[in-house]
Formats: structure tokens, C-alpha cells, sequence
């Protein structure tokens, strides 16, 4: 056991607190994170998978675009040789994209600039959602809620989070911008 987690152990222990380790290892935190994020900051570390998870959000986007583009490509010429309405989807498609990357890097900038992180306390539901393409079953979406605030995240993630956490009252430390989960830790019901 490093020193930091028998540190984080030794104080959970003092204020009759749960062990917080597996919540620091289920969100990938540090007790040093954690110790910023209380004074309502973002840590470096932080501050890099915040952006980290922008550029992965903009390179999904962009596949989704390249591939509406490489399909209205296609169908651009009739048999008479003539360009059909679908240049107007590629544009209109163009500019959703580049207004949905304006939207993520500017809340992400926002957050590794002023690297400000909100918290809000209260019990945590996972949240599990069907999703459907075409009246087609194509998988489900997890989100972590917490007194209005919802979390996506991957299901091997929130199922972590969900056993390391159980019941009981949590602090929840959040990107104020582009609402990332950064840390949490349990709260005495007193």
C-alpha cells in the first residue's frame, strides 16, 4: 500500500468515515486531487483527462462526419450528371460538426483555464437508458445522478463507481464546464 493511500485510509478512519480508495481507484483520483478539489480546483492531472476526453469526443464526431460526408459524396452526381440536394446535407452536416467541436472546446478550455471545479452532496443512482437506432436495440447508456446532475459514463466505469460507493451520502467534485466527475468522497450523515 503506497503512503498516500494509508494516509487517505488513516483519515477515513479517524472521522468514522467508508475507506475511500476504491472510490479514488473506480475515478481515477489522487488524495492530492482530491485535497484541490476541496478548495474548489482543478489538479493538472485533471486538467489533462478533462482534455483528453475533448479531443475523444471531437475525434468521434469527426468519424461520424467523415462518414455522412463519404455517403453524401457518393450520391452527389445523379445518372444525368447533374449535383443533387446532398451537397446541401454535407454543408449542413459541416456546420453541426464544427459547431458541436466550438461547443466542447470551448467548455473545455473554459475549465482547463480557470480550472474551477463545482461539488454537490447527496445519495448517488446509476441510471441505465436503452438506446435505439432506427427502432433497433443498440445498446444501453450509463449516467451516474446525483441531486439533479447526471455523469455519462462508460458501463465498466459506473459499475465501479456504484460498488465502490454503495449507499450513503457522497460529495461529488465535477468540472464546472464541461460537467466531468473528478473525485468524491463520503460525507458524515450527522
Amino acid at each position: 500500500m503506497d503512503e498516500a493511500s494509508k494516509m487517505t485510509r488513516e483519515a477515513s478512519t479517524v472521522q468514522n468515515l467508508p475507506d475511500i480508495t476504491p472510490i479514488m481507484q473506480a475515478l481515477d483520483f489522487t488524495p492530492e486531487d482530491l485535497e484541490l478539489n476541496r478548495s474548489g480546483r482543478i489538479s493538472d492531472r485533471q486538467t489533462e483527462r478533462i482534455l483528453l476526453d475533448a479531443l475523444a469526443s471531437i475525434g468521434c464526431l469527426g468519424a461520424i462526419v467523415l462518414v455522412i460526408g463519404c455517403v453524401a459524396a457518393a450520391g452527389l452526381t445523379a445518372k444525368d450528371g447533374y449535383i443533387h440536394d446532398n451537397v446541401v446535407g454535407l454543408f449542413i452536416g459541416s456546420g453541426v460538426f464544427l459547431l458541436a467541436i466550438a461547443w466542447i472546446i470551448g467548455w473545455t478550455s473554459r475549465d482547463a483555464l480557470t480550472r474551477r471545479c463545482q461539488s454537490v452532496i447527496g445519495q448517488i443512482e446509476l441510471i441505465q437508458t436503452q438506446r435505439y437506432q432506427g427502432g433497433i436495440k443498440t445498446g444501453i447508456s450509463y449516467e451516474i445522478a446525483i441531486q439533479g446532475y447526471k455523469f455519462s459514463m462508460s458501463s465498466a466505469k459506473a459499475n465501479a463507481v456504484m460498488i465502490a460507493l454503495g449507499n450513503g451520502i457522497y460529495r461529488i467534485y465535477f468540472s464546472s464546464g464541461s460537467k466531468i466527475l473528478l473525485s468524491a468522497e463520503p460525507v458524515s450523515e450527522s
